[in-house]
């Protein structure tokens, strides 16, 4: 029985997504996704060269999602650095096991370098300058992906560990914080107070 022709490019990207969301980033392989296909692996290649490839082009996917936004044209620098932090988390809470993949991209991702200059336009906006501006931006970038890796980083099961740690911790303090939903709800509300304190940190307002 023949190979199914090659598929399109999104079409591969599509079912790498399902690997990853399945199996983790480290067991994806261009044979693996291949097969998946239910193509050659050397038709995986006419897309991608390589396996750090075909992760720039997932991070490229999450970045793009977080560039949609639907925020009014008018708002001010707070509101759309609040609703790109917001998107960012959509997109880990989405794909969690893709949250590495950040570590692993070149920094070369078009849509990547267009969320960082959004970032940085919006700072400018606030006022920011100098050296404040580029620890600002340093700042909430950071503090955006290494959240999510620490949240998301042990999907599917980040969950269960964390409950497992906080008890191991303070089982009294954390009572009420004992579900996997509970572990949720506290994982975004700590995010979003997070970053509120960054912004009222660097004095960033609503012009």
């Amino acid at each position: 029985m023949g190979r199914n022709p090659a598929r399109t490019r999104s079409e591969v990207i599509s079912v790498a997504l399902e690997l990853v969301e399945r199996d983790g980033l480290e067991a994806l392989t261009l044979r693996g996704l291949g097969a998946a296909l239910g193509v050659g692996h050397t038709s995986v290649y006419t897309h991608f060269k390589d396996k750090h490839e075909l992760i720039e082009a997932l991070v490229a996917l999450a970045a793009a999602d977080v560039l949609s936004s639907n925020v009014p044209i008018g708002a001010g620098p707070r509101t759309r650095l609040r609703d790109l932090a917001s998107r960012a988390r959509q997109s880990f809470t989405q794909h969690p096991r893709l949250a590495p993949a950040l570590l692993q991209a070149s920094g070369e991702v078009d849509s990547a370098v267009e969320l960082s200059r959004a970032i940085l336009a919006e700072l400018k906006r606030a006022g920011l300058g100098g050296r404040r501006l580029i620890v600002a931006y340093r700042t909430l970038e950071t503090y955006v992906i290494a959240m999510s890796i620490f949240d998301f980083g042990g999907a599917p099961h980040h969950l269960a560990i964390r409950v497992a740690r906080q008890q191991s911790i303070d089982p009294a303090t954390f009572e009420s914080v004992t579900t996997e939903a509970a572990v949720e709800a506290l994982n975004e509300e700590a995010y979003v107070a997070g970053f509120e304190l960054l912004l009222d940190g660097f004095d960033i307002h609503d012009n």
